[in-house]
């Protein structure tokens, strides 16, 4: 076999990966995950309830259950939670919960204190969830992002005030 012809099978062998990498990351959810996205959801809701907080509007981030299969790919099995603000697809973000479990039922204290303390100013949040088996967790884990966004009227001003702004800077 040729240098030429072992170059050509591992550029081959690369762009076969990639794609499937790529794939996998942008597959739909299933509907177990969907399933698992909707009891996270209504334990959010729970949650905040039990602490007479107001409910939250559920809505869909399409970009969820690619973040949440990344980490899985990744292999991040630790909890994380982050705040700042960022605008995607038109709502603005506030913060972030992402953790991996075998058992979704199953609330962490960490994330009920993110729901009850760092959603407060929240109005609408989307879950992802990334159902992953392997050699390790042959039953599967589940890998599970949740955010928390300003509700629509406030997330159009808060765009609006971006934009006036960047025009003020010119």
């Amino acid at each position: 076999m040729t240098l030429g012809r072992i170059a050509h099978i591992a550029a081959t062998a690369g762009i076969a990966l990639y794609a499937w990498r790529v794939a996998i990351s942008q597959q739909l959810p299933t509907d177990l995950e969907n399933r698992v996205a909707d009891t996270i959801a209504a334990k959010v809701n729970q949650i905040r309830s039990q602490n007479n907080l107001p409910l939250l509007a559920r809505i869909k981030d399409p970009h969820l259950h690619g973040d949440s299969c990344k980490r899985a790919e990744n292999g991040s099995k630790s909890w994380q939670k982050g705040n700042g603000v960022f605008v995607r697809d038109g709502a603005v973000t506030l913060s972030q919960f992402s953790y991996s479990t075998k058992d979704p039922t199953h609330i962490e204290h960490q994330f009920e204190s993110w729901v009850r303390y760092e959603m407060r100013d929240a109005r609408r949040f989307a879950v992802g969830v990334c159902l992953v088996s392997s050699g390790e967790d042959p039953d599967g884990r589940y890998w599970i992002d949740v955010v928390s966004s300003m509700g629509a009227t406030k997330s159009f001003f808060y765009r609006a005030g971006l934009g006036v702004a960047h025009l003020w800077s010119k």
